[in-house]
This record gives structure tokens, sequence and C-alpha cells, in this order.
């Protein structure tokens, strides 16, 4: 059981491939259609941000956005479904009050980076 699909394999189904090993690379939103590369993709810490349209977030909310799914459930289901093994729900996070927190664990600072460099 992992925690989240690999951000790779999702972008790849919805139709973006990551071309280089490189930890940070720029690809076409999987959001919105552009002929330009405007999404910043940090594979090692499963994070894409677009600086045109301004989605950001995991796999999960990548997954979320292209779905239409307004609950954490549907998109587990579907992930298991599309992508095969099984993916934990996640426990309660303490600090938040048992909810969890949509893009939680999304640093500013990688979007800063990417804006000025």
């Amino acid at each position: 059981m992992t925690d989240k699909p690999d951000l790779r394999r999702v972008l790849s189904f919805y139709g973006v491939e990551l071309h280089s090993q490189r930890r940070e690379q720029s690809v076409n939103c999987p959001v919105h259609e552009e002929t330009r590369p405007s999404c910043s993709v940090n594979e090692d810490d499963g994070l894409w941000h677009c600086l045109a349209c301004g989605a950001a977030g995991d796999s999960w909310s990548l997954i979320m956005m292209k779905e239409g799914f307004d609950e954490f459930r549907s998109a587990v289901q579907f992930a298991e479904q599309e992508f095969g093994g099984s993916y934990a729900q996640g426990k309660p996070d303490r600090r938040t009050g048992g909810r969890r927190e949509r893009g939680a664990g999304f640093r500013p600072a990688f979007k800063r980076q990417r804006i000025l460099s």
C-alpha cells in the first residue's frame, strides 16, 4: 500500500510525458491546453505547478481536477482501478482537526524558485 499514485504515471495518463530524469522540468499543463510548457514538475517531491493557470498540487489533486471528483475517496477508487495497487486513505491529521488539507505539503519555495529561475 502506498500513499499516492506515481506522478509520472498520472501525468502520462493525462497525455503529459516527462522526457528526462531531471529533478525538475517544464511540461505542458495537464489542466489546460497550451502550446508552450508552463507547468513545473518536481518528480522527487511529487508536485506540479502551472505558472499560466495557477493549478498546482500532487497526483491526487490532479486526478481530482481532471475527473471532477469532490471527494477524496472517489479519487482513491479511480486510482486503484486505473493504476492498480492499493492506496492508503490516509490517517486523520491531528494538526488539522482530522481533515486533510488540500495541497498539503506543497512548498511555496518551490513556486518562488521556479519564477526566479
